[in-house]
């Protein structure tokens, strides 16, 4: 009896995820693990709920724990990577990203965080420009080019590494991949980056760079 009650609240904690009504979220979702303490699931999703709510050390928390009862699962190694990512934690991020990748080769978003953190590391040192093209590459193939996230990574990653006019190339796919559903706040974000990387094509072309 007490499995199918954490099942309903987990249930209902995902209905109110989908419907971006976070806190109530977060309620059932605990109310689930209450019931189910081991269930990994319930925590992944939990963590990447307070995760969206700022959150932070309650979302490692989950998370952490979710990698401990599945460390051969992909999933949890992506919700912590997030987690440590969004706190700063780049170096550690960066390892379960990797870790995901190890186990499932077809994780696009292991891949798509390697490149990112590889592409803007601010130690230079820890930067790795053509480790993070390869990584988003990889991520671009697995989703067939179709994904306006991924190839805005792989723009980005050319971008790091000095290859603006490709880079400005496939932001401009990026853009034309844009469903007419898209969140504005990504659209927006696109258009950004490809002006930027107009004005610094524009700045190499005027100095011979």
């Amino acid at each position: 009896m007490e499995p199918k009650s954490a099942e309903v609240h987990h249930n209902l904690g995902t209905l109110f995820q989908q419907q971006g009504k976070l806190r109530e979220a977060v309620s059932y979702y605990q109310r689930a693990l209450e019931r189910l303490p081991n269930s990994a699931a319930t925590r992944l999703q939990l963590s990447e709920t307070l995760l969206s709510l700022g959150r932070f050390n309650e979302a490692r928390e989950h998370a952490d724990v979710a990698v401990r009862s599945m460390p051969e699962s992909t999933h949890p190694q992506v919700v912590l990577a997030r987690v440590l990512l969004v706190t700063g934690q780049l170096d550690s991020s960066l390892r379960h990203f990797s870790r995901a990748a190890q186990l499932d080769a077809d994780a696009a978003e292991a891949w798509i965080g390697m490149a990112n953190i590889l592409a803007t590391h601010p130690d230079s040192a820890k930067r790795n420009p053509q480790k993070a093209i390869e990584a988003a590459r990889r991520a671009a193939r697995i989703s067939e080019n179709k994904d306006p996230l991924v190839l805005d990574t792989l723009a980005n990653a050319y971008a790091s590494a000095g290859q603006i006019q490709r880079a400005v190339t496939i932001e401009e796919r990026a853009l034309q991949l844009t469903a007419d559903g898209a969140a504005p706040q990504f659209v927006d974000q696109l258009r950004r980056r490809l002006a930027q990387l107009k004005r610094t094509q524009k700045k190499q072309s005027s100095t011979g760079g």
